[in-house]
């Protein structure tokens, strides 16, 4: 179930990214960069929630 997910959201990722730096390419270059940070501090954050509550949770 959880693999399902994990490919099921990746593909979503790599359809929509490009798409969307795409679309913030034509605006500048820099704001497409920007929206790629956003995403990985996002997922690196996210990364970081799960990892804290699974810890409390076998620790608890």
């Amino acid at each position: 179930m959880v693999t399902g997910e994990y490919y099921f959201f990746g593909s979503i990722a790599s359809f929509t990214v490009p798409l969307i730096t795409g679309v913030l390419s034509t605006t500048s270059m820099r704001a497409a960069m920007t929206g790629d940070l956003v995403v990985g501090l996002i997922g690196s954050a996210l990364m970081l929630v799960v990892l804290i509550s699974e810890r409390g949770r076998h620790h608890g």
